[in-house]
């Protein structure tokens, strides 16, 4: 302000030029592409989409214009904008002996018409292991893409327990427990956590995955974009449910808070557990590194079989914890690093029980 007074009075010289000011530096792939993920989907990146993104970017196998394209492509934006419904008119499709009804425009739609099938690496493998009469149950089920199998293969004499937060989902998945006639199959429409509460759900339109917030994390005005959902310990539901000889666990990062509120039932019943290993989300979302996770289920008289996706399933049956836990975080990072997965598949067995006859059926 000095030199523009002098000078609107007659004054003073025109001041020296100033030195350029140094160049930005460019963001970082992690940053650019969580600036997209807000922008774009109106969410937090979630740490597999994360890493496989910034990854790409990284290594110049994409640029941040692919990613953005790609996001704009997604049923997830598209959904979001109102250009797609995924609980729209459901179709029916054909899938592992059962018929869903789901929206043709939907995720599901797309997996269960993916060649190999869903999940060909863990599902089958899952439904080996199951026999009529037995009881499972469903943490996270989602649509039923595990539920709906595994009631066929249980049969009458068996129970499906499909634990599921989302009500809409829930919807879902009533239809079509009805409509294959698996009377044996109960919804229940809640998550499971280490605490009886509530969580925020984000309210959903082009996904069926959800991952629960606490409810001190979101305030003000963002609150209208999340329902409030019931959770309560695993513990909790052991007199109702009953014997449960197989779990399945699909929760979205809160897997370590679901086994701290199911201390009781994996001691004592010493079910089969197949669960996604995801250290992104148990940091996120449970707060835990995931060597707790897996430490959790050592310490209880479990072993660890990693279910790869191009490989023959690994056994890691025989080893001590941090050995098997130090070769579980390394196939997870070649998953991430190598196939741009999100998670590993893992079967935890107790140390003694016997692995399924393999039918893959």
């Amino acid at each position: 302000m000095r030199f523009f007074r002098s000078a609107a009075r007659g004054e003073g010289r025109a001041p020296p030029a100033a030195a350029p000011l140094p160049a930005a530096a460019p963001p970082s792939p992690e940053t650019a592409v969580g600036v997209l993920y807000e922008a774009l989907l109106h969410r937090p990146a979630d740490p597999g989409g994360l890493a496989t993104y910034a990854g790409g970017i990284a290594r110049g196998e994409c640029t941040l214009r692919d990613v953005a394209a790609e996001m704009l492509g997604s049923r997830e934006y598209r959904g979001r904008t109102g250009r797609m419904d995924a609980f729209g008119t459901p179709v029916a499709i054909p899938f592992m002996g059962c018929t869903f009804h789901v929206a043709e425009d939907s995720e599901v739609a797309g997996d269960l018409r993916a060649p190999g099938g869903y999940e060909p690496w863990v599902l089958p493998r899952f439904l080996d292991e199951l026999r009529p009469g037995m009881r499972v149950l469903d943490l996270g089920a989602s649509w039923g893409l595990f539920a709906l199998p595994a009631a066929r293969r249980v049969g009458p004499a068996g129970r499906v327990f499909a634990l599921e937060v989302s009500a809409r989902n829930c919807r879902v998945l009533l239809r079509n427990a009805r409509a294959n006639g698996f009377a044996w199959l109960e919804v229940l429409p809640f998550g499971v956590s280490d605490r009886l509460g509530a969580e925020l759900l984000p309210v959903q339109t082009g996904s069926h995955n959800n991952t629960i917030h606490d409810t001190g994390t979101v305030e003000g005005e963002a609150l209208d974009r999340y329902e409030v959902v019931p959770v309560l310990p695993l513990d909790a539901l052991r007199g109702p449910l009953g014997r449960i000889d197989v779990v399945k666990m699909d929760v979205e990062g809160m897997e370590h808070r679901v086994a701290q509120g199911g201390r009781a039932l994996f001691e004592a019943e010493r079910p089969v557990v197949y669960l996604e290993y995801s250290p992104g989300l148990l940091r996120d979302v449970s707060g835990v590194p995931a060597a707790a996770l897996l430490r959790f289920f050592l310490e209880r008289g479990y072993a660890v079989e990693i279910l790869h996706r191009t490989a023959p399933p690994e056994s890691l049956a025989g080893l001590d914890a941090e050995t098997a836990i130090a070769r579980t975080d390394a196939a997870c990072e070649r998953h991430v690093r190598e196939e741009a997965g999100t998670h590993l598949d893992l079967c935890l067995r107790p140390i003694g029980a016997p692995a399924p006859a393999l039918n893959g059926a």
